[in-house]
């Protein structure tokens, strides 16, 4: 039975983890759709799901209206779902990973608890919930939210597994793990190995040391991996020609080249993730500095050594952040959120270190008012945000094509795999026009639609968009040799406008 003093401890924690759920609640959603999608990742991921509501095609994501294989489709469907709820604005869009960001919230405080106990668990969720670069990840639309979901939910059913390694119910928590890595692989394909991996290394670390260890192979657990996050894959790889081969080569490519333009240089993982390992959780960061100070004498090779083969709890978290750093920074294609499903590592080894060098009841206080303080910075960030000129934000010109030129207008594009952001305010009406030949696969070459609007008995205004500086005289030579006369404009956002009414005889500006 459980002491008074236990007791109490426990639902003081308790309550200290509902309240900070709530405030994770409130961080996550206040001002989540006060910002306009952003170019080019927001912009695609939420036309991508507006035309999967559209179309009822749940199996195939599209862009475009267009096969878009680029990641499997999870994160779409949770897209197109926030957009059943909420309607297709920004709330939905972005409803998905505000949610995830609050289980991330508990599953960090699971997590500790079930390394440590419940004080370094609510004290890591509550750093975790504050940390800076988790609420700019929670706020904006992509796959890696979703994505850290998943795999820390693979790493607690770990833990759960060992707590009865022997029993039943441990071999029912490894076939959530194997469930659960499935849906991981189906957020993100190949880059949602690395946590199973870190997994296996700890495996067998547990192994050398004679540490009891769970039964990681199953049967079950692999029926339920292949099902879940293979049976999608092999569905439409069987399915689409070819399609085997270009998710290889887009492997390849971003594993061994530098043609995603995602900083490759050598230096790049020390300026793309180096900041957010230092600074990812805001100014509580600053104890790890102060605290490298206080100790260097003491800090050498042999006392990591030594912590790594003496404590399996530390062993786990270094192999669970060291894996997947050392394997993104080999990889040319590198960006900050890359980091995100490993980035509770930090949370947790803050956490356990403030409460290993700190008194408690002082520690709790302070953790309180820091943890107040950064969501009220944090919420009026996301309020200010919107109101941060910005050429990426699509929400703004869509207004100014509205107030210019309204609905009605027919709107192209001119040689641009972006602003879909633009295209999915205007409910997928874009045109692209490509002026490259062969185009793309699926898109219409320029001179083709141009000569059939020539001959259109319509009357109605034509918006062409050049969304490259420098390449505006493209576009205007383009019209020219069709013969249309255009109005020249330039956007408040910079972009290049010329806007033709067919069958309205006007004069070209000199």
């Amino acid at each position: 039975m459980l002491s008074k003093a236990d007791s109490e401890t426990s639902i003081r924690t308790g309550r200290d983890l509902a309240l900070i759920l709530v405030w994770a609640a409130m961080i996550a959603f206040a001002f989540q759709g006060s910002r306009g999608l952003y170019e080019s990742t927001e912009g695609r991921y939420a036309e991508a799901g507006r035309e999967m509501l559209e179309t009822g095609n749940w199996l195939i994501p599209q862009l475009d209206y267009h096969p878009h294989w680029t990641k499997p489709p999870v994160t779409y469907w949770a897209i197109a779902g926030g957009m059943a709820l909420l309607g297709q604005n920004e709330w939905g869009v972005r409803l998905c990973n505000a949610l995830a960001f609050i289980a991330i919230v508990w599953a960090v405080a699971r997590l500790g608890t079930l390394l440590w106990d419940k004080r370094t668990g609510v004290a890591a969720s509550l750093i975790y919930a504050v940390s800076p670069y988790a609420v700019y990840a929670a706020s904006s639309v992509q796959t890696d939210v979703l994505l850290s979901l998943a795999q820390i939910l693979v790493v607690v059913c770990y833990f759960e597994a060992t707590k009865y390694p022997e029993a039943r119910s441990g071999r029912r928590w490894v076939v959530l793990l194997w469930l659960v890595a499935g849906v991981a692989f189906l957020i993100k394909g190949p880059p949602s190995l690395l946590t199973p991996v870190a997994i296996i290394a700890y495996h067998f670390y547990r192994r050398r040391r004679g540490l009891p260890r769970v039964q990681l192979l199953s049967l079950p657990g692999a029926l339920c991996f292949v099902g879940v996050g293979l049976s999608w894959f092999l569905l439409v790889i069987v399915e689409t020609p070819g399609l085997l081969s270009y998710y290889l080569h887009e492997v390849g490519t971003h594993i061994f080249t530098a043609q995603a333009h995602r900083n490759p240089e050598w230096y790049g993982p020390f300026i793309i993730y180096l900041p957010v390992l230092l600074f990812g959780t805001g100014p509580i960061a600053i104890l790890w500095f102060v605290l490298g100070k206080r100790y260097a004498p003491l800090v050498r090779w042999f006392a990591f050594k030594r912590l790594f083969l003496t404590n399996d709890r530390a062993s786990f978290l270094t192999l669970w952040l060291a894996i997947p750093v050392v394997v993104l920074s080999l990889a040319k294609s590198r960006l900050p959120l890359y980091l995100l499903p490993f980035f509770p590592v930090i949370a947790l080894a803050t956490a356990r270190t403030l409460l290993l060098v700190c008194d408690f009841p002082k520690l709790s206080r302070r953790l309180w008012s820091m943890g107040l303080a950064m969501g009220v910075v944090l919420i009026a960030a996301k309020a200010a945000l919107p109101f941060v000129p910005t050429k990426a934000d699509m929400r703004p010109f869509h207004s100014e094509c509205m107030q210019t030129w309204g609905p009605d207008a027919d709107y192209y594009v001119h040689d641009s795999t972006k602003q879909y952001g633009l295209q999915f305010y205007l409910n997928g009406r874009l045109t692209r026009l490509w002026d490259r030949l062969p185009p793309p696969t699926g898109e219409q070459d320029a001179r083709t639609v141009l000569a059939r609007l020539k001959t259109s008995p319509e009357h109605k205004t034509c918006v062409f968009i050049e969304t490259s500086r420098g390449h505006e005289d493209d576009l205007a030579a383009l019209l020219d040799k069709t013969g249309f006369k255009y109005e020249p404009r330039r956007s408040k956002a910079g972009f290049a406008i010329f806007v033709v009414h067919l069958n309205e005889t006007q004069p070209k500006p000199g």
